[in-house]
């Protein structure tokens, strides 16, 4: 991936590599590991998953998402710790995946989405509802009672559940019941924490 020189970072001095340069420089590598080369940029245009081909329906659906009108409730947001499995508790959560249906059937991620930052009490929760406002269901580990109350009165279907994304997502989109994950304890009971990212 290009280096993006920024004013202020260790290598701000150095130049951009331009397009001939990258695609040496992806050739050599390519030698001894596959390329993706339909990033540009980190994170920013990332879309698909490795080891699997680009599809046109991936880019019409990040063009979709890209559009500046006001969409509907046509994304799924989760809480997870590396992208696999629904595993962070909403309080504990810095930022949530967005998920999209795919044309053609399945689905992939067209964003990631800064969560509030903790210690405002209720006004975290509702700067979050306004946040997935376009989201219809949020995937968590865990929640506390306070954040759940406002989310699902701002018309988000929240669900309690742990396990692999490509099993739950789906079932955010067809708009069934997920299990909810059994726990020998409820959130807030006994909570050790300083209330700061749940309440």
């Amino acid at each position: 991936m290009a280096l993006v020189p920024v004013a202020g970072a260790e290598f701000a001095d150095l130049p951009e590599p331009s397009a001939e340069e990258m695609a040496t420089a992806r050739a050599a590598a390519a030698v001894h590991l596959p390329q993706m080369e339909h990033c540009a940029r980190c994170r920013a245009d990332a879309v698909g998953r490795i080891g699997a081909p680009m599809g046109p329906s991936q880019f019409t659906v990040l063009e979709r998402h890209a559009s500046t009108a006001k969409p509907g409730r046509t994304l799924v947001a989760v809480a997870s710790q590396e992208g696999m499995f629904v595993n962070r508790h909403l309080g504990e959560a810095d930022e949530l995946l967005l998920y999209a249906e795919a044309e053609g059937g399945g689905f992939l991620q067209v964003g990631i989405r800064q969560a509030p930052e903790p210690g405002n009490g209720a006004a975290r929760w509702h700067d979050l509802a306004d946040l997935l406002e376009d989201c219809r269901a949020l995937l968590v580990s865990g929640i506390g009672p306070s954040p759940q109350e406002i989310l699902r009165a701002s018309g988000l279907r929240v669900f309690e559940t742990e396990g692999l994304v490509e099993d739950l997502v789906p079932k955010a989109f067809a708009g069934g019941e997920i299990r909810r994950m059994k726990k020998p304890f409820k959130c807030g009971d006994g909570c050790g924490g300083n209330a700061k990212g749940c309440a």
